[in-house]
């Protein structure tokens, strides 16, 4: 879940760098913070 995270961030990255080429980006990129919550009440 954590290396979707960070694909998620990264997504994000490009959509505030202006080179994101798909649409979606932005709602994907939105994905990154819950996904890392997520993720992180498994860990615990």
């Amino acid at each position: 879940m954590f290396r979707i995270t960070a694909i998620l961030q990264g997504i994000m990255k490009r959509v505030v760098d202006g080179t994101a080429a798909n649409a979606q980006a932005v709602d994907a990129g939105k994905r990154a913070r819950p996904m890392a919550e997520l993720a992180w009440q498994y860990a615990t």
